[in-house]
């Protein structure tokens, strides 16, 4: 709300460069705030956080920031209740990026620091770093706990084994293992009784973000297209309208799937945009009648995004299939991500109408 108001003036004074600066620090909050929601449904196992992303790139000490974000209030109000102090602090190198899936290494990352807390029942220092070495990203996560007997460290990556009784399944560090060396990396332990605990977790780096973007929008969607946009709700659907129309794209806007589908049936349309919760007719139902539609008509089946805030839907293969559904896209929408996508999806337009 500070970034807005402060853009605002800065809007009415002419300081044009100034407001940017505003608009982009806003904007990266408004994504770690989506973040932070994903994680929140992951967690509570309203969504599969992991299955519906693919690899991507990102930079591992922004991760580290927001797994330290998300796990303090898990361990912190306990601890302070019984008069325990533990202290995390953090020391991270900008641009650490590494590919993969951000959601499984988030998954280590909150799985480290819950074992360092539980590491130090009479508290503590965590220290969590991350550096660029050549061409890797080290992260280490060390606690200045009890330690690891030598008989016990060498059995530290045994699945089922556990120092923590029955409050431990012994998997922990075993799935985490596996997650790093799907990821072309390695994760190895040092301990010392009486002195604390050092984990250390080396990644492949790579130089930067996705190519991607750095290609000017214009660049990425060369051809005008007829697009469809439903959503049940009016603000999206005029967001996209404007984003679209803004880069020569035809757009038709539906607040319903009954107004989505009676303009498709009477416009040749090269893509549908269509929003997965909907009152009336779900996403789902929309996509089987653009599939009978088309089939109708005699034409090629029309490209068909399903737009969605949830996660999960990858994994229900056999309702994508019925309902067409070429691609997903996870709201709130990253429009270089969405104009790839049409890309990928979208025919030649001379075609299809033939």
């Amino acid at each position: 709300l500070g970034g807005v108001e402060l853009a605002l003036m800065d809007l009415d004074s002419g300081r044009i460069s100034r407001t940017r600066e505003s608009l982009k620090q806003i904007g990266e909050s408004a994504r770690f705030g989506s973040k932070t929601v994903k994680r929140l449904q992951s967690f509570a196992g309203i969504r599969s956080y992991n299955s519906t992303h693919e690899s991507q790139t990102f930079d591992l000490s922004e991760l580290v920031i927001q797994a330290s974000n998300f796990s303090r209030p898990l361990w912190k109000a306990n601890l302070e209740k019984d008069d325990i102090d533990i202290d995390m602090k953090l020391d991270v190198a900008p641009g650490a990026f590494v590919r993969g899936r951000e959601g499984e290494i988030f998954e280590v990352l909150v799985n480290l620091i819950k074992n360092a807390v539980e590491a130090m029942p009479r508290g503590g220092t965590i220290m969590v770093s991350t550096k660029i070495d050549k061409h890797k990203i080290v992260l280490e996560i060390e606690d200045t706990g009890d330690g690891i007997a030598e008989c016990d460290l060498k059995r530290m990556f045994e699945p089922f084994w556990t120092t923590k009784g029955s409050a431990g399944t012994g998997l922990g560090l075993v799935v985490s293992q596996k997650i790093i060396s799907d990821h072309g990396g390695e994760i190895s332990v040092k301990s010392e009784v009486g002195k604390g605990t050092r984990f250390k977790v080396e990644i492949p780096g790579v130089r930067s973000l996705s190519d991607e973007s750095e290609i000017p929008i214009d660049a990425v969607l060369e051809r005008n297209l007829k697009i469809l946009v439903i959503d049940d709700s009016r603000q999206i659907v005029t967001l996209l309208q404007e984003i679209l129309g803004g880069y020569r794209q035809t757009v038709l806007g539906a607040c319903s799937g009954e107004e989505g589908l009676d303009l498709f049936n009477k416009n040749e349309v090269d893509v549908v945009i269509c929003d997965l919760g909907m009152p009336g007719m779900s996403g789902w139902q929309v996509g089987k009648s653009v599939v009978s539609s088309c089939r109708e008509r005699g034409i090629s089946k029309t490209p068909f995004i399903l737009l969605t805030g949830w996660g999960g839907q990858s994994l229900e293969q056999e309702k994508l299939t019925e309902s067409g559904v070429d691609g997903i896209m996870e709201k709130p929408v990253d429009v270089r991500r969405l104009f790839g996508m049409i890309r990928k999806v979208a025919p030649d337009s001379t075609e299809r109408f033939l």
